[in-house]
């Protein structure tokens, strides 16, 4: 499988929206759309409720393709930078 990752932005503010598209190509047997998985995250575990814990960093699009033949292959995206930013309420 060939797999390409892109983003609308490579740094964001915890307040921005960001999007990314994942293209999926396999000429032979065709993607297993149904085993893709993929994880955006820097931590593996839970953070909590406190919005304290809720900051930015540099974070990383991992997808794991599956084409109809069974192969499997690992994309890691390039880094993307969130800023955390301070909302003041009125």
């Amino acid at each position: 499988p060939s797999v390409e990752i892109s983003f609308s932005k490579t740094t964001v503010e915890t307040t921005d929206e960001l999007t990314a598209e994942v293209t999926q190509i396999d000429t032979r047997s065709g993607i297993n759309i149904g085993q893709t998985k993929w994880v955006f995250n820097t931590n593996a575990g839970e953070i909590g409720t406190d919005a304290a814990s809720y900051t930015g960093g540099t974070y990383y699009l991992h997808v794991l393709t599956q084409d109809n033949a069974g192969n499997k292959k690992e994309v890691i995206s390039s880094k993307v930078t969130i800023n955390k930013k301070d909302i003041t309420k009125d």
